[in-house]
This record gives structure tokens, sequence and C-alpha cells, in this order.
């Protein structure tokens, strides 16, 4: 196996964007690439915001007949292009898959997405005939190996995004079902938050915008604006968007308040949340803004907890470090991996060659192998060769 790869760490994102593939441009690229490079007959192409791996067969002339054709395919210059490619190559290929799937060579360490992707992009090809295998066992294994190492490390289970942070809290709060204000929803913060909670059940959500018009119009323009697609979150029966200047008649029915807007004034003070007698005051209030969007003196109402950003940054700060701990385990799981697959390729190599070397030896004698072993191997492989057989004897005797 051999790889070229475009990432998100030398690759800017309208360069990542150009080697994009969607599934039925895939399909297209591996045909033509089959057709124009006899010695290719495996390919597996992952293709996500953060990157591009094309796997294939072949030797070190159909790479670089590979980093030619992926420009020419997707008309880009190649000499721009070529500073942007990552190439592995065989055992370094193997690792370099391994760490992809764990979650090792993510933006988000440990991240889970880029799992579920390879393993779709994997069964595509399998699909589609473009596997053989080399690639099926190499991708399969690797599959394995990100499960094992994400279970025994708990990597993914550390989160240190401040959206994934703000929703376990909420999710840890007493009671079942949950009632969450967000000020703020269709900002980047707001709307990478609301997507969180929401991704937990059991909660209702009300976001406050100051957009105008009908919902779906707001929809639409959301999805525009927001890193994600908030678009499909407010269809939701359990969404509900108010306009910004009615966020103190809808206050009195939630749980929790969290504000995250860009707003250079208060977007919660205490004075005008007291001056409503009618209003039931959250027991929690969550500040995700910079400069603070709410009033700092709420914490003094008695029975209220406000969180600002400085404690989830500072959580966030200790569950990376606990990461990096995790993540230094997961490197050491995935090399292990990496090795056991690569011998269970070479295993399948010997095994193809049995007739050969058993005609070799009914013809010589063991004798002669073994003596052999003095002008063909080095000192480390006749160790290697010398536990072998000495542990596969004791086994059978």
């Amino acid at each position: 196996m051999n790889i070229i790869g475009i990432n998100f760490k030398q690759a800017p994102l309208d360069v990542r964007s150009k080697f994009a593939f969607n599934r039925e441009d895939i399909q297209t690229f591996r045909e033509e690439l089959f057709s124009k490079a006899d010695k290719i007959n495996q390919c597996v192409v992952i293709s996500t915001c953060n990157r591009c791996e094309i796997c294939i067969d072949g030797d070190l002339k159909d790479v670089d007949f590979l980093q030619h054709f992926i420009c020419e395919y997707k008309n880009i210059d190649y000499d721009n292009a070529i500073k942007y490619f990552n190439v592995f190559l065989e055992e370094k290929a193997i690792r370099h898959l391994t760490r992809v799937a764990c979650g090792i060579d993510s933006m988000i360490l440990g991240e889970d997405e880029i799992l579920r992707q390879l393993k779709d992009a994997y069964q595509d090809s399998l699909e589609a005939g473009a596997t053989g295998y080399e690639f099926n066992t190499i991708f399969q294994m690797v599959i394995a190996a990100a499960k094992d190492i994400k279970t025994s490390t708990g990597l993914s289970e550390t989160p240190v995004s401040v959206g994934t942070l703000t929703a376990n809290l909420v999710a840890s709060l007493p009671g079942e079902h949950k009632k969450v204000m967000i000020i703020g929803i269709t900002g980047k913060i707001g709307s990478i938050t609301a997507m969180n909670i929401a991704y937990k059940g059991n909660v209702e959500i009300i976001g406050t915008s100051r957009l105008h018009g009908v919902k779906t119009a707001e929809a639409s323009e959301i999805s525009e604006k927001s890193s994600v697609k908030l678009s499909n979150l407010l269809v939701d029966p359990n969404v509900k968007l108010i306009d910004y200047s009615k966020r103190y008649e809808y206050i009195s029915d939630v749980d929790v308040v969290i504000s995250a807007t860009t707003s250079p004034h208060y977007t919660i003070t205490r004075n005008d949340l007291i001056a409503r007698k009618d209003i039931k005051t959250p027991k929690v209030f969550i500040d995700l803004a910079v400069p603070p969007d709410i009033d700092r003196s709420l914490a003094d109402i008695e029975g209220v907890e406000l969180y600002d950003i400085d404690y989830f940054n500072t959580l966030a700060r200790n569950n990376n470090q606990l990461k990096q701990t995790k993540a230094q385990i997961a490197e050491k799981s995935a090399e292990e991996w990496a090795r056991n697959i690569e011998k269970e390729l070479k295993i399948h190599d010997l095994i193809e060659q049995i007739p050969v070397i058993e005609k070799a030896v009914n013809e010589k004698g063991i004798g002669k192998l073994i003596y052999s072993l003095r002008k063909m191997a080095d000192k480390e492989q006749v160790d290697g060769i010398s536990k072998w057989l000495t542990d596969y004897v004791g086994s059978v005797n």
C-alpha cells in the first residue's frame, strides 16, 4: 500500500476543497485511474473536510503517476500542488492509516467521525471490486485497531471543545428532561453548542436570533452563515427560534440559559431579570462570550450558578493534558497494530510460497536450509529464526 495525502496540517481550506471528492466522483476517478495505470489494481479514497487520503497499490513509479494524475483529474497545477502532498510508502503507509483511523492524526485529537468515514470509503471500494487481499487485510485490521485503541484508552471520551463540555455540563444537571435557552444560537459558538446539546437528547431548546422573517428563511440564511448545518436543527420540533427581544418573556420556562454572542453589551442583566416579578429565575447560567454576555452579579442571587468561558477553558486544558497522555498510549498501540498488520501480510506471502519451500526442503533437506543461514542471514535474522524454530519444535514435542 502507498498513500498520497492532503490534510489540514499543510494545506489550507481552499486547497483541500480543490481535492475534495463525492461518492460519484470517487467512482469515476478510480475507473479512469485503473484504465490508465496497469499496475494499480486497488484504490481507496478517503475524502473529508480536513483531508483527502488516496490509497493505492503499485510501486514508486505508480505513486509518481498518481500525483500527476490527480492534478490532471482535478484540473490543478501540479507544480503548485505538489508541496501539499504527503507521500507514505508501504510500512509507513500502514502506520499512517492506523493513526488516521484512531484519530491520532486528526485536528480534534481522538475524533470518532474519521473512523466512520474511513469505513465508508473502504466499503465503497470493496463493493466496487477495487480492493484485493492486501487492502482488505489492511483496512479490516486498521478498523479493528481503531476500535480497540479507542476502547482501551478512552481517547475519544475526553472532550476538549467548549461546545462538547457545555453539553456535558447541561446533561449532568438534575432532571431527565432539560429546557435550555441559547442566546446567539445562530452564531458559530452558539450553533455548535446547540448541536452538541441536541445530540444528548431529552432536551428542548429555545434559541434567540436577531434575524427576521419566517422560520424557513431564517434556517436558510443561518445555514449559509454557520459552520454547522443548523438549518437541520431548526426543523426539529424540540427546537424553537424566537426574536432576541423576547428572551425575558421565555426565560422563566427554562432550566439553563446559555449566552454566546459577539454583542458589546450584556444580553442578561441582574436588574432586568429581577425587575420582571413574573420570572422564575433559572438555576444555571452559562456565559461563553468574550467579552462577557451575562452580568456577573447574577451569581449573587441565591441558588444561581454562573459558569463563564474561563471555567470551560480551564476544563479544556486539563482534559487536553489528560488526552495527550492517552494519545501517547494510543501511539504505542497503533505502532504495535501496524507491525501486526505487516506481519499478517508477510505471513500471507510465505503461505503462497509453501509449495516452493516444500520442494526445496524435500530436494536438499532441512540441514542445508539451516546451513544457508551462515551466508544469507545476519545475526538478528538468525536470532529470530532460531527462537521461532526452537519454540515451534518445543510446542510440537
